[in-house]
């Protein structure tokens, strides 16, 4: 695992310890939960206008979540369906 990895693996866990606080994302079999990290540029393609958000989950990995195809589960939650 690369040195960026392993930090952003590490900052997974500290987010977790905090989980509280923060915004969840749950994947779409309701295996994973990821922490929302920011916001990222909107999506404005073919299929209109998302906006969307920067999720990192336990590996370490980064990615952009349309919040046009989550939906709220819970108070501060987000299910990708």
């Amino acid at each position: 695992m690369s040195k960026i990895k392993q930090n952003r693996a590490k900052e997974y866990q500290d987010l977790h310890k905090d989980s509280k606080n923060q915004i969840k994302v749950i994947s779409r079999d309701g295996a994973t939960i990821g922490y929302v990290i920011g916001e990222a540029s909107p999506y404005t393609g073919e299929a209109g206008y998302s906006p969307r958000l920067n999720v990192l989950w336990s590996d370490g990995s980064i990615t952009r979540c349309c919040t046009r195809g989550m939906k709220t589960y819970r108070k501060k939650h987000w299910k990708i369906l």
